[in-house]
């Protein structure tokens, strides 16, 4: 505790269990605003499919540092398995999880996206040819044409756990 008092020591996840445990308090009894952890809410899996237990996100699988600047309605979800590459098993993706529609600055980007039919994805998003659809792309799987989207999230950061 002195040496994270005295900032020599940095507060990881494992270290806030450890104190609110001695302490018998929650994580928001400690942190400040700039020191929030962010939830982990799913996981990507076969196909770049999201997995989120319900799709409002309320659900926690842990809790993890954030990319530094985030905002406090940052999410990530965890990569299983090989079928993201080039990233690996175990790294984790931020987004902003309060999205509506798909925002120009999702374009051409990595994104988190949900289809109407409620199935999410981490795609490369892409204006279609037809009017108010997309066509999302990943790097080894052909290409999804003419979906519906309803909402895209930018990915914010990707980064090895």
């Amino acid at each position: 505790i002195n040496k994270l008092e005295k900032s020599t020591r940095r507060l990881h996840t494992d270290w806030l269990r450890k104190l609110c445990d001695t302490l018998q308090c929650s994580p928001s009894d400690i942190l400040t605003d700039e020191e929030r952890l962010v939830p982990v809410v799913g996981y990507v899996g076969a196909g770049s499919e999201v997995f989120i237990d319900n799709q409002s996100g309320d659900d926690v699988l842990e809790m993890i540092d954030p990319p530094i600047g985030v905002n406090k309605n940052v999410v990530a979800v965890r990569i299983r398995g090989n079928s993201m590459y080039p990233f690996r098993e175990g790294w984790v993706l931020f987004y902003t999880k309060d999205c509506d529609g798909v925002g120009d600055d999702c374009i051409g980007r990595i994104c988190i996206v949900r289809r109407t039919d409620g199935a999410m994805f981490v795609k490369e998003v892409h204006r279609s040819s037809r009017s108010g659809m997309f066509t999302l792309l990943s790097w080894n799987a052909p290409p999804i044409e003419d979906v519906n989207l309803v909402w895209a999230a930018r990915v914010l950061d990707i980064r090895p756990t």
